[in-house]
């Protein structure tokens, strides 16, 4: 009954502020649980990432800022490598790529516009740029 109660407080108090606030607040606190999730899969620490997820989820996405978006959810996939996910649950993963695939549909092709080319370059790795480079590669291949 008291986790009821208190889930439901938390999402009142998520609905009550401001859409772009409340995502950034709730992807850091979903990094920060997902770090300890990693080191230590226990249940209760993929139930607090969870309880996260399910007020991300009862956001309205689609009213974020795609730069505010966009940058929590690569700063997110920054911190957090894809193969540190093996044998584990994914839950946080998939909610990025279904807030990204939300405000997509939303945005579209201006998306691409909001996204800070600076922004990503800072945190670039070198694998990223071996990447980026046979992307841009490809593209001027075709493109030819």
């Amino acid at each position: 009954v008291i986790v009821r109660a208190l889930n439901e407080f938390a999402l009142a108090v998520v609905k009550r502020c401001p859409v772009d606030t409340s995502f950034q607040a709730l992807l850091g606190c979903l990094s920060d649980y997902t770090k300890e999730y990693l080191n230590d899969p226990t249940p209760i620490r993929h139930r607090y990432t969870s309880l996260i997820v399910k007020c991300i989820m009862h956001l309205d996405t689609s009213r974020v800022s795609p730069e505010v978006l966009v940058d929590a959810c690569y700063d997110f996939l920054v911190d957090h490598h894809i193969m540190a996910f093996k044998d584990k649950d994914d839950l946080p993963l998939r909610i990025i790529k279904v807030s990204l695939d939300n405000v997509y549909k939303v945005h579209g092709r201006r998306l691409i516009m909001a996204v800070s080319y600076t922004h990503l370059r800072a945190h670039e790795t070198p694998e990223h740029l071996v990447c980026r480079l046979l992307l841009e590669k490809k593209k001027t291949t075709i493109a030819q």
